[in-house]
């Protein structure tokens, strides 16, 4: 797969919104952004259908009709104005199929429609993060390790025990999961065999994960490295590629497909990087305040960043 030699990042438009910007999605053309505080703005402007709520919002989801399903740290889960709580506190949220969610708590897993979320698996420990699986299932990461469960019967499907699991990337093919630990390492699990490899990357906690192409890009607090994928899906645990180091805390990673990925740190720092390449930023750009969220477009031309102090600003992705 090739590595575009240079590249650059143009300013195309900027929005000042109430909060942070925590979530961001594109549909087609449209852009639509959640903050904080859980009102939703589409393409800048506010969603009046959607007033703010009293939690601080950790996790969104966009359904293909724009409906907007957050879930703050509380535990509320919230769609247009109708809300509900559940127990513990607040840590992801998916549509699952038009008309039911699956909500993942620090107490277990929930799932129906919106307003009538049950819980289906609620005795798995005390829930750190979460993936949404091919099929029915889900994976949870725990103080324990990891734990993959059927969001509609509550089966366990899967265990492995590790250190916790506090991050997870899950392949294009949706046939890997890629599993960060608190104890630095790095485990890639075939949700096809069940088999697995593991690497060890760092001495802190793994943050963010995330597919590049032919590699797997980890974060820890403030450094990015890749280790390249293999031609039977394994990860060469030899051959580790050290991109740059941020200026503060990693606060957002995504992929744009191929090996190029956008991070994002806390002291607004924005880097384009190639997933195969050391040392060096295909571009980069400063931002008013710290990154708090990316989003690529479909098309991966366009890139969304959002910010702690509310400002929303777009760019356009020039390869050479």
């Amino acid at each position: 797969m090739n590595t575009p030699a240079a590249a650059s990042l143009r300013p195309v438009g900027e929005a000042c919104l109430p909060e942070a910007v925590v979530g961001l999605a594109w549909i087609g053309s449209s852009l639509a952004c959640t903050c904080a505080d859980g009102s939703v703005h589409v393409d800048g402007r506010p969603d009046l259908r959607r007033p703010p709520g009293p939690g601080v919002v950790v996790a969104v989801a966009c359904g293909p009709a724009w409906e907007m399903a957050t879930i703050d740290h509380r535990g509320d889960v919230r769609v247009g104005q109708a809300a509900q709580r559940l127990g513990g506190w607040g840590r992801r949220v998916w549509w699952s199929d038009p008309g039911r969610l699956v909500a993942v708590t620090s107490a277990g897993v929930h799932g129906g429609r919106p307003g009538e979320l049950a819980p289906i698996r609620c005795d798995v420990g005390h829930v750190v993060d979460a993936c949404l699986l091919p099929g029915s299932r889900v994976a949870l990461g725990t103080a324990d390790g990891l734990v993959i469960v059927d969001h509609e019967n509550g089966t366990v499907d899967a265990e492995r025990r590790t250190s916790m699991a506090c991050a997870f990337a899950l392949s294009a093919d949706g046939q890997r999961l890629a599993v960060g630990e608190a104890g630095g390492s790095v485990h890639v699990v075939d949700l096809v065999s069940g088999l697995g490899t593991g690497v060890d990357g760092y001495g802190t906690p793994v943050r963010r994960l995330t597919w590049a192409g032919e590699h797997l890009v980890v974060c820890d607090l403030d450094e990015v490295n890749s280790w390249p994928v293999t031609a039977d899906g394994n990860v060469a645990v030899d051959a580790p590629v050290r991109l740059l180091a941020h200026d503060g805390p990693i606060a957002a990673l995504a992929s744009r497909g191929g090996n190029v990925v956008a991070a994002g740190d806390a002291a607004g720092r924005l880097l384009l990087l190639a997933a195969d390449r050391e040392e060096r930023a295909l571009a980069q750009a400063e931002l008013p305040a710290g990154v708090a969220s990316l989003a690529w477009s479909t098309s991966g031309w366009h890139l969304a960043v959002g910010c702690l102090d509310g400002t929303l600003r777009r760019f356009d992705l020039s390869l050479g």
